[in-house]
């Protein structure tokens, strides 16, 4: 039987779950928390781009003058 491996070292023994596997772990990950200093906020990771492209986080940039990723 093909076995299949993630990057993590779990081994998988079919395609799907390998690749359920890599989702819940994509997923565990966009759930934690993130911190934007400039704009004084506490969002979720996978919420953190859209929140860069924000006017609000875009505004704060130019009254600043820096730029906090």
């Amino acid at each position: 039987m093909d076995r299949h491996e993630h990057k993590q070292g779990v081994k998988y023994d079919n395609e799907q779950d390998r690749r359920n596997g890599y989702l819940e772990a994509q997923r565990r990950h966009a759930y934690k928390p993130w911190v934007c200093n400039l704009c004084s906020i506490k969002i979720l990771k996978g919420n953190k781009t859209n929140h860069l492209k924000s006017n609000k986080h875009r505004n704060n940039i130019s009254q600043n003058g820096d730029h906090d990723k």
